[in-house]
Order: structure tokens, then sequence, then C-alpha cells
């Protein structure tokens, strides 16, 4: 029904339970994902079924959520002025959002930003790049730090059930 990697990026925090699901856009029938440092937005025809998914496709009976305005995000990010990227992208976020978009695809960055739309507008994507300075903190799933490191490679080592973050 939607681009599998969707599912695939969905935050973990218990600080935000609406990222735990795929939204679908009621209006536009357009589905979201984002795991706070990315977010998905594809529009892929599919008519409007259910607002909330789990990530293995089937509804989610969820209530007393609301879902980012991310239309508000978009439109704020492309009206920006170009400018140089302010952050660090790490290759992985970079590989998974161009692999959703696909080969052909537009580039708007713009501070910490970087806005990719697919070549027929179809998709869309944004990365909110990382601080450039500062220690990697992981941090369990309520968001309390358990250890600092140097690279965020050795915060990864870790293992895929906490959260790496820039030190702030």
């Amino acid at each position: 029904m939607w681009n599998p990697i969707l599912s695939t990026t969905l935050s973990k925090s218990n600080k935000w339970p609406a990222l735990h699901y795929i939204h679908q856009n009621m209006r536009t029938g357009e589905f979201a994902a984002s795991d706070n440092r990315i977010l998905l937005v594809e529009n892929n025809g599919t008519p409007p079924l259910a607002e909330w998914w789990n990530p293995d496709g089937s509804v989610a009976v969820v209530e007393g959520l609301e879902y980012p305005a991310y239309y508000d995000w978009i439109l704020n990010i492309s009206n920006r002025p170009p400018s140089k990227l302010e952050g660090v992208i790490l290759p992985s976020q970079l590989t998974k959002v161009r692999e959703f978009i696909g080969a052909d695809y537009n580039l708007h960055t713009s501070g910490p930003y970087q806005l990719y739309t697919s070549a027929d507008g179809l998709r869309k994507a944004i990365i909110y790049a990382y601080e450039s300075d500062g220690k990697w903190c992981l941090l369990d799933l309520d968001e309390n730090l358990i250890a600092e490191f140097d690279t965020y490679e050795e915060a990864q080592l870790m293992g895929d059930n906490y959260i790496i973050r820039r030190k702030r």
C-alpha cells in the first residue's frame, strides 16, 4: 500500500507516540512517517482509508494523538532561501531518503534541513541534520541519558533499542 521504507522510519521515543505509526492524511490520502530526524511523505493515489497505520500495514486503533503538521514544515522549508547545510547528515539517512525518493529528484537545502522532492512530485523527504559539534548521546526510550560517545558509530554498537542524539 505504501513504500516499505515508511515502515522503517518511525520514532522509538516514548515522548513522541504519534511518530510510532504511519499517518494517512484523511483529505489527500498521503502517507507520512517520521523518526524525528527524517520525514517521508508519499502520495501514491491510495484513497483515505484510516488515519493511523501500524508498520505491518494493519489499521492502528489510536485515540488522542495528533500527527505533526508536516505540510507546514515542508512549505516553510521550501520557501526558505537556499543555503549551505548546517550540520551533519549520516550516510544511512542519506541512503534511506534516496532509496525512498528515487534517482531523479530535486534538492533544496536551507540551514539544517534538506528537502528532497521526487521528479514526479509524489514523494517528499526531509532530513534534519545533527549539530556538527558535540558528543553523541545514547538514550533509553524515555530519552534518559545512558552514555556519551565521540562518534555515532560507537553509540550505534550498543544496539538498536536505543536513541542516539547529539548532546545539546
